[in-house]
């Protein structure tokens, strides 16, 4: 069996020397121990570098111990802690270089023992940047006392696990502390850090200097999609940073806090629109990355400017009253985009999450429960003739934006007929009915017969607002083909240059 003169590397409180001779005790406790064992009592590590396969072993054991314990009993100020219960089965070089927990990796004074062998043979060099370590070496290279993994991004699968498990201490180390716990702690809070010691960091010669850099995409900004004035939070997906600390920046239209390094941080809104939240790591071992940078909303949704009952034309404003065909009232608040034909789903563009469209004056509206929250709205107003005021409220959580309308409800203002169509489309333009005139208040005037002079603009868009076709009729009865439409639905508009009307229509061939 072969044996190498080893260290363990035990915590105990004294001069190197002394933490040397208590690892030359140890290592004939295991020797003695060894030779009473079968062979499957060693565990053999093997990697492969530049045409050759170096070996080393481990040795089954179990040495369990408390120094944790001792050490944080003395270091009370110490942000270390273990990751679990103490385990006498393996220690720190099995964990860092191994990736192992089952066996010790016993340190020699030769070229090849365990971890020397590692940059001996040149598959590990020293770096003398933290920020490009993979591990950090306490103690002379030729005879290290212990290693501890950086908790970086690394090709090191404990250590890349290690990120994973704790991202708030990114930049941090994690190391077995001999037979006691795993512990994560600062480069210097741990029994091994000694003075006049040395700690040598470690990176693999056949990764890029920037390979063990931290990675600012391992972290999210958490937090809503809204900023308002009366103040929105903002942190980390990993819960606040323990290892490194946050400075953030925002869209003017965005007030950040004295102190932008807090973590979770309160912005306050200024003013309206889309607006963006940045956070940017700064890591103990000095460098930066950006984590993201989070869209958001800004303040109240955008004012609505004009309502029509055309998605593509917009209104003249509050002061001219529109007309809207009563048995299949279609609305649209403007601006409007092809992207307001779904709900808002959260947030729309404009900053709303929900629409609520209100009419009075004695109009009745039945709305249709599928544009229930939509920036357009469809239903039934009845009776024929009213005029009466409409109101539409687009709100957020921070608050809302109303717009106010004056419209009268049409008689139906043309009619369409075959509906189902394949081939072809009859449109009849319609005058308003005397019953319908009788009916509106005083101050609404009757509406004249149609003119047979005026030119129509007809418009066909299928239901997502893609248009489909385009032409001018004129008249009061007219066709129009729709052989060339796929089957579906699709939306006709008929405009006078004054007055949009919109009917959907179903293509069948």
């Amino acid at each position: 069996m072969l044996l190498h003169v080893t260290t363990k590397g035990k915590p105990l409180s004294g001069s190197y020397a002394a933490k040397a001779a208590r690892c030359f005790q140890l290592f004939f406790f295991l020797a003695a121990a060894m030779l009473t064992l079968p062979a499957q009592a060693q565990k053999t590590f093997s990697f492969y570098f530049n045409g050759t396969t170096y070996s080393y072993i481990g040795s089954y054991a179990n040495s369990p111990d408390n120094n944790y314990a001792t050490y944080m009993a003395s270091h009370p100020t110490s942000n270390s802690f273990a990751t679990g219960p103490g385990d006498g089965h393996y220690n720190c070089h099995a964990y860092a270089w191994a990736n192992d927990k089952t066996v010790w990796v016993q340190t020699g004074s030769l070229t090849n023992s365990p971890p020397q062998i590692y940059y001996n043979s040149g598959y590990y060099v020293q770096t003398l940047n933290e920020s490009e370590a993979e591990l950090a070496v306490y103690g002379q290279p030729s005879y290290p006392i212990h290693t501890a993994l950086r908790i970086t991004n690394s090709s090191n699968a404990f250590g890349a696990q290690a990120l994973t498990n704790y991202p708030q201490y990114a930049g941090w180390y994690i190391s077995k502390w001999d037979g006691g716990p795993l512990v994560v702690h600062r480069l210097t809070d741990c029994p091994y850090a000694i003075a006049n010691v040395p700690i040598t960091f470690y990176r693999k010669s056949t990764t890029a200097l920037t390979a063990n850099y931290i990675q600012g995409s391992n972290f999210a900004i958490s937090g809503p999609r809204m900023v308002c004035s009366s103040g929105t939070q903002f942190t980390l997906t990993c819960g606040t940073p323990v290892s490194f600390t946050v400075t953030w920046s925002s869209s003017s239209n965005i007030t950040l806090p004295a102190n932008p390094t807090a973590c979770p941080i309160t912005v306050t809104a200024n003013g309206t629109g889309n607006g963006w939240v940045k956070a940017t790591a700064n890591f103990p071992d000095g460098t930066s990355s950006v984590i993201g940078q989070k869209t958001v909303w800004v303040g109240n949704p955008e004012p609505i400017t004009s309502v029509s009952t055309s998605q593509f034309t917009p209104g003249q404003g509050t002061t001219p009253t529109i007309i809207v065909d009563g048995p299949t009232g279609s609305l649209y608040a403007h601006p409007y985009n092809g992207g307001d034909v779904l709900s808002p789903f959260g947030m729309d563009t404009h900053g709303a999450t929900y629409y609520t469209w209100t009419f009075s004056g004695g109009i009745t509206f039945n709305q249709n429960p599928a544009t229930l929250g939509y920036r357009h709205v469809g239903g039934y107003l009845t009776p024929p003739g009213f005029l009466g005021m409409l109101s539409v409220n687009a709100s957020n959580d921070c608050g809302s934006s109303y717009y106010w309308q004056s419209v009268r409800v049409s008689g139906g203002s043309f009619r369409m007929s075959p509906n189902p169509a394949s081939n072809e489309l009859t449109i009849t333009m319609e005058e308003e009915s005397p019953a319908a005139t009788k009916q509106t208040t005083a101050k609404t005037k009757p509406v004249a017969k149609v003119n047979t002079a005026i030119t129509y603009d007809i418009r066909i868009t299928d239901v997502s607002g893609v248009i489909c076709g385009t032409l001018k009729r004129s008249g009061t009865k007219f066709s129009i083909p729709v052989r060339q439409l796929k089957n579906g639905m699709y939306i006709v508009e008929v405009s006078d240059g004054k007055t949009v009307y919109t009917k959907s229509i179903v293509v069948a061939h």
